[in-house]
């Protein structure tokens, strides 16, 4: 899990720039389940794909368990992984990876 960082181009998102609820916009492509059972998931900045990822732990706390698969329970969810990954995304927290990561603190703090 990596640590946190500040991302370089924050002040030319477009959500920031143009004043929009969300800077981050559903990207093209499905979610693609890992072996670990967290789910990568593809959002826009403009025209700049920005990776994105769920944990297992957080799918399972928003779906009370109740999936098949993980990227079923995901896409149930999305909407909400997604307002949540857009709100790091505008905070600058992005993984070393280059990913944003919603994970299950993120809603036990109250970031939803």
């Amino acid at each position: 899990m990596g640590q946190a960082r500040l991302d370089e181009n924050q002040s030319h998102r477009s959500g920031l720039s143009q004043g929009k609820s969300m800077a981050l916009e559903r990207g093209i492509g499905g979610a693609i389940e890992q072996h670990s059972g967290d789910v990568l998931f593809p959002m826009n900045d403009g025209s700049r794909l920005i990776p994105c990822r769920v944990t297992s732990e957080a799918l399972f706390h928003l779906t009370g368990g109740s999936y098949r698969t993980p990227t079923r329970a995901f896409d149930s969810v999305r909407l909400h992984v997604e307002i949540i990954a857009s709100a790091k995304y505008d905070n600058g927290l992005v993984e070393e990876d280059d990913c944003i990561t919603v994970r299950l603190a993120d809603f036990r703090h109250g970031a939803h």
